[in-house]
């Protein structure tokens, strides 16, 4: 047996190196050992326990291991969702959170304990591929707690044999894992992303899914390790499909620049921790002067982490100064210092530098700092060849000496004591310091009583009257020599040994008389030195209680007396440091409460700023804090930082989704983050996306008071149902709840009228024939009984309405001048021309009776009435008629004014165009065009008339008065350009617009024609109507509606073509008009008669 410090045995201890753990773990099942095995490797240990019965997990070791909740949703065997619903639960009952999810019934008490099992069986074998590891076993009762996150009573115990079967298999297998994952820090990205997985899940012992789910995580940033954790499967598991993936082409690893670069995104990120991690892999492989170096030690500096920051730079600075370059070795020496200037392994490291380079101050005080932290650790040797290493650089060094003294006396290397000594005492020699002599020389006797030559200097440097007595004791010594014989000689050499032992003493009680000298021992160690210095006192009273010259009682009684004031002092002392640790560990309880507190409450950064001040304060003054303090403040730091650290990738890389646009990924990780890590900043201040979709968009998303426009998102605190309005002009308000499970709304707005207005009373019943017109902001309608209807336009409120009394009905199209409308109305008995004030809403002037069909007509501020081969022009007021131009055939097209020579133009059935002067009636030129193909439709655009005829042609004739010198004739217009614009012949009331003309064929396909391009732009795939259908109607630049009396209103693109929206309502009774951005529809349904508007 091997007794350890602390009275611990152990029974077997060693490096696995040299030896199997498997191996070991049969030996102690053979033997029917019961003990703790504890296996170590860096600052990773696990302790598992051996007895009888087989081994289980301990929770003794540093390890952080997943908790119930964690193992569950890694098993599958719940999700997030009812993860939070239990902790709710326990929360509220506080019963144990595995008792919680079997009384909700969400999994059975069987099916935790498979999953805690397999849990830990992953966790045993994982140790088994552990690298540079030792162990030991302390037989006798565990040592801690047993892993059971479960809490439901039942012991987890492994057959040791089926352990390390399954282990045995796994090493090997690991051999293949390691030389393609070497290491947990490995990046690996899809060679090629169009290429499908290779098959490999019956090879990797797991299930296709398993292998689709750890795919989906490489992306060319997670490390194999965040794989791991992000996936919920082992490590084993999740390294074996990644080595077969790589090993198929499927997967390669990230270069070393390329981990740079990732490295450095997830410094600036914040995620400092993952930055450092994959740093440390690249530089296993890397020359140690290596610029990653320089840059580790930097993110170890900003991580707050000074020790590892420090031995970064020293580490640098060892390789620097292998190269030659001492100045930057030196800088970095001093950095590192400057980060841990407790650091004794830096202080070594400056202490060798300074040597080297011969610098005498600088060695000197590392030299001393080194030497008296291996004092104070107990390594004597190492501290005393500093030491005289020191000696030839700063010989008169008397602290130096003196420690060197010290040491030796407790190496029990007297003579070197005593050559220090004699150093000592020529030095003080040739300065004339005489008490300092006396007391060395005291100080050499105490050791060697057997130096005559030092007690004889030390005679000479005494007193006058102690010189005396000293001769007399020298004389008498003689004589009693002579007399006696050597007996008597050996009595005095007896009494010298005494005083000198009793001196020594003395002098040790005496350089421990003060509160700072005992200060600088522990009080394990103050107890050591006066039961030492008191069993020398009782062993010296014993030894010299016969000497003669030297009073031993006196002695002895003096001694005593000083011993009891020292054990005093030291009491005192004690007491002191007992009380300030009593308030230390006081004061550690009550932080490490008030950071458990912090923990509960959510404040992660509190929580873990005391934790780390409770962790440092062990580490400067061991003991002060008692160790199960530390523990608990380590347990609860690493799940602390875990939870930040997993918070913030999550909301980190939820942002970024976001900002990509994949706001279902945001969502998921959001809600991971709530789950994972309840408790951390990121999850207090947690804002679920939902993104809210209309069709069509741009509609108005009121939440809580506030609008955007869709496409949005919207973020809302978890736990929380929000309430949300979509709308939008001429579509249905639409309300929804909805909770924090959704994270995506589109909604289909369903079309309706912006405003509707019952018109049925207004006009009795009456139908609309007439086309309305639209004035400003107002709508004139015109109803088959005479009676005409003005309408606000905004809100479709009748403004007024006016009976004209008439006895036929308004079949035509009325004419807007100067605040009148000028409306014709059919009796039987011909056509009568109504002049109505929209002001005073009257009547102005008689009727003026036609024996034909006339339709109103503005142009150049002018009305005029079309008829069949008649064009009458009205006198300013309105009230008669000026003149009168009759043609021989009828008229097609027309009235349209060219305002340059103050022209009007038709054009007739026989296919003619003529202009004529508008104040004279005199024809200023006429043109002929196809016979068989009159003109349908006339604009002026610049210096031409277009025409569209009948026979789908476009012809554009100029409308100069006098043609230039090149035209072949100067009676007649000549054409300008013509462009066939379909094969069909065109139906009636083309529309121009703009710079477009649109017109339906005869086979109801809708046309539009470019006259800048002076070519078609594009026709609708099939008729937008079968049924008679209106005139389209131009709906702004951007739009063409085509409306049918059946209600069918059909918007077309203008750019393109295509359909946009269909709208179907009950029967339109006449034409449509556009006001602005809205359409509007006199209809019926048989009985009622509305005008409505629809927006575009």
């Amino acid at each position: 047996m091997l007794l350890k410090d602390g009275g611990e045995y152990v029974t077997l201890q060693g490096d696995l190196r040299d030896i199997n753990l498997a191996d070991i773990f049969q030996t102690l099942a053979a033997n029917q050992q019961e003990g703790t095995l504890t296996i170590r490797s860096g600052k990773r240990r696990m302790d598992i326990y051996f007895s009888k019965e087989g081994v289980r997990l301990l929770t003794t070791g540093e390890e952080e291991y997943p908790r119930l909740g964690e193992i569950l949703l890694r098993e599958k065997k719940i999700t997030p969702v009812e993860l939070d619903m239990a902790l709710a639960r326990q929360k509220m009952t506080g019963e144990m959170l595995g008792q919680a999810l079997v009384d909700m019934g969400i999994v059975t008490e069987e099916e935790i304990e498979k999953a805690v099992r397999h849990q830990i069986e992953e966790e045993i074998f994982d140790v088994f591929s552990w690298k540079d590891a030792k162990f030991e076993f302390v037989p006798g009762e565990p040592r801690g707690e047993f892993f059971d996150p479960a809490k439901l009573g039942k012991p987890i115990t492994f057959n040791v044999e089926s352990v390390i079967m399954e282990a045995a298999r796994r090493i090997d297998e690991w051999q293949m894992i390691h030389s393609i994952v070497p290491t947990m820090q490995v990046i690996f990205r899809v060679r090629d992303p169009y290429a499908e997985p290779p098959d490999i899940a019956e090879k990797a012992g797991t299930t296709e899914e398993a292998v689709a789910a750890i795919v989906e995580l490489v992306d060319g940033r997670r490390t194999v390790e965040q794989i791991v954790e992000e996936s919920r499967r082992s490590k084993f598991e999740v390294c074996k499909v990644l080595a077969l993936l790589a090993q198929a082409h499927y997967l390669e690893p990230l270069s070393v620049k390329e981990m740079v670069v990732v490295a450095d995104q997830y410094a600036n990120e914040g995620d400092l921790q993952t930055a450092i991690k994959i740093y440390k892999s690249l530089l296993a492989n890397l020359p140690p002067t290596s610029v990653l170096r320089n840059r580790l030690a930097e993110l170890y500096e900003k991580a707050g982490s000074a020790q590892e920051a420090a031995m970064e730079y020293a580490a640098l600075a060892d390789a620097l100064l292998q190269e030659g370059a001492d100045e930057d070795a030196f800088a970095l020496y001093k950095k590192a210092l400057e980060l841990a200037p407790r650091n004794f392994t830096l202080h070594q490291k400056l202490f060798e530098f300074y040597l080297a380079k011969k610098n005498k101050e600088g060695a000197v005080q590392e030299g001393l700092f080194v030497a008296r932290g291996f004092w104070r650790m107990n390594r004597l040797q190492e501290a005393k060849d500093v030491l005289e290493r020191l000696l030839p650089l700063a010989s008169e060094n008397i602290e130096m000496r003196q420690m060197l003294i010290n040491i030796c006396l407790d190496l029990g290397q007297n003579e070197e004591a005593i050559k220090q000594y004699e150093y000592l005492a020529g030095y003080y020699k040739e300065r004339g310091a005489t008490e300092e002599m006396i007391q060395i020389y005291r100080k050499i006797l105490a050791i060697d009583k057997e130096r005559s030559d030092i007690r004889a200097e030390l005679e000479k440097l005494l007193s006058k009257g102690e010189k005396k007595r000293g001769s007399a004791a020298v004389w008498i010594g003689v004589v009693v020599a002579v007399v006696v014989g050597v007996g008597a000689f050996f009595f005095w050499r007896y009494n010298s040994a005494a005083q000198a032992t009793f001196d020594s003493l003395s002098d040790r009680i005496s350089s421990l008389m003060s509160e700072d000298a005992l200060e600088r021992y522990s009080m394990e160690e103050r107890r050591s030195i006066v039961d030492d210095i008191r069993k020398k006192v009782n062993e010296a009273a014993r030894k010299y209680r016969f000497a003669f010259f030297v009073s031993p009682e006196e002695k002895v009684r003096l001694l005593q007396d000083a011993l009891k004031s020292l054990v005093a002092l030291k009491e005192r002392v004690d007491r002191r440091q007992r009380s300030r640790l009593a308030r230390e560990r006081e004061q550690v309880a009550k932080r490490l409460a008030e950071a458990r507190r912090c923990y509960d409450e959510c404040r992660l950064n509190d929580a873990v700023a005391i934790l780390q001040d409770v962790i440092e304060r062990s580490s400067k003054e061991p003991g002060a804090v008692p160790a199960s303090y530390v523990r608990q403040a380590k347990e609860l730091l690493s799940k602390a930082l875990w939870e930040m650290r997993q918070a913030k990738i999550l909301h980190n890389e939820a942002v970024i989704d976001e900002r990509n646009g994949d706001i279902r990924s945001a969502f998921l990780k959001m809600k991971t983050l709530l789950a994972r890590c309840p408790r951390s900043e990121e999850a207090q201040k947690v804002l679920l996306p939902l993104e809210v979709e209309t069709e069509p968009a741009g509609a108005e998303v009121v939440v809580n008071g506030k609008v955007r426009k869709s496409p949005t998102v919207i973020h809302r605190r978890p736990n929380v149902d929000i309430r949300i309005l979509v709308r939008k002009r001429g579509y249905k308000e639409e309300e929804f709840v909805i909770s924090d499970d959704r994270w995506h709304l589109k909604v289909m707005l369903e079309r309706v009228p912006v405003w509707t207005t019952d018109l049925t009373d207004v006009i009795k019943g009456e139908e609309f024939i007439a086309p309305p017109l639209a004035v400003g902001d107002k709508i004139y309608a015109f109803s088959e009984g005479c009676k005409i209807v003005c309408i606000r336009s905004t809100n479709g409120k009748v403004v007024w309405s006016y009976d004209t009394k008439g006895e036929g009905f308004f079949g035509t199209n009325a004419a807007y001048c100067d605040g009148k409308l000028v409306v014709v109305e059919q009796r039987q008995t011909g056509f009568y021309a109504h002049v109505i004030d929209t002001k005073a809403r009257k009547l102005v002037g008689q009727p003026l009776r036609f024996s034909q069909r006339v339709v109103p007509r503005v142009a150049a501020e002018r009305v005029y009435l079309r008829g069949d081969d008649v064009l009458v022009c009205l006198t300013k007021d309105l009230t008669d008629v000026e003149w009168t131009f009759t043609v021989e055939s009828r008229i097609t097209a027309g009235p349209v004014f060219e305002a340059r020579h103050n022209y009007v133009i038709i054009a007739t059935e026989e296919g003619k165009v003529l202009a004529f002067e508008a104040g004279t009636k005199k024809v200023a030129w006429q043109s002929e065009l196809m016979e068989e193909s009159p003109c349908n439709a006339l604009c002026v655009r610049g210096n031409t008339v277009i025409a569209l005829c009948r026979d789908a042609v476009v012809r554009a004739l100029y409308t100069w008065k006098e043609p230039p010198s090149t035209a072949p004739s100067k009676t007649v217009s000549r054409l300008a350009w013509e462009a066939r614009v379909s094969n069909e012949p065109v139906a009636e009331s083309p529309v121009f617009h703009g710079d477009f003309l649109y017109f339906v064929d005869t086979r109801g396909v809708l046309h539009a024609f470019s006259l800048k391009k002076r070519s078609e732009v594009w026709v609708t795939a099939k008729p937008v109507l079968t049924t008679f259908m209106w005139p389209p109607v131009a709906w702004g630049k951007d739009a063409v509606a085509v409306v049918g009396d059946g209600g069918i209103v059909t918007v077309i693109n203008a750019s393109n073509g295509k359909e946009l929206w269909r709208f179907t309502r009950e029967r339109v009774m006449t034409q449509p008009v556009v006001w602005r951005d809205l359409l509007i529809l006199f209809t019926t349904d048989g009985s009622k008669r509305r005008v409505l508007s629809l927006v575009r």
